[in-house]
């Protein structure tokens, strides 16, 4: 347990992140370590899938345009493979996303450390409402 962002008391989550930049993939890393989740990170898409077929994840976390593919295209066969898996995306492009139920929220770059926090947490809560509703009714 930590206290999040938000400065509420939090679980601390299994987060995939998927980024091709390197630099931004250790700065947002080293954001969610901060934070008390456990982050595993790659640039390959063909590695994150492998990873969401053989791990649990609460968070997947991906890049918009990757080395090869496309964010749509890998939070698709996320969806496949683990449809209960909620999908983030981080995106550079003005262009709108063309399947916008693929993802649980969209953060346009640049951004600041505060706002990708704060865009992580907002799914976390979302998240943690969702199990709550679950476990309610069980």
């Amino acid at each position: 347990m930590f206290s999040g962002a938000s400065g509420e008391i939090r679980v601390a989550k299994r987060i995939l992140l998927l980024e091709d930049d390197l630099t931004l993939l250790r700065l947002l890393k080293g954001s969610l370590q901060d934070e008390g989740h456990f982050v595993a990170e790659t640039d390959e898409a063909a590695t994150a899938l492998h990873m969401i077929e053989t791990e649990e994840w609460d968070l997947v976390i991906t890049d918009g345009a990757l080395k090869t593919s496309r964010g749509e295209d890998f939070a698709a066969q996320v969806r496949e493979r683990r449809a209960g898996v909620p999908v983030l995306l981080i995106t550079g492009s003005s262009r709108p996303v063309s399947d916008p139920s693929l993802f649980q929220g969209v953060l346009y770059k640049p951004f600041r450390r505060d706002d990708f926090l704060s865009f992580v947490d907002a799914a976390l809560d979302r998240l943690d409402e969702s199990a709550a509703k679950v476990n309610k009714a069980a």
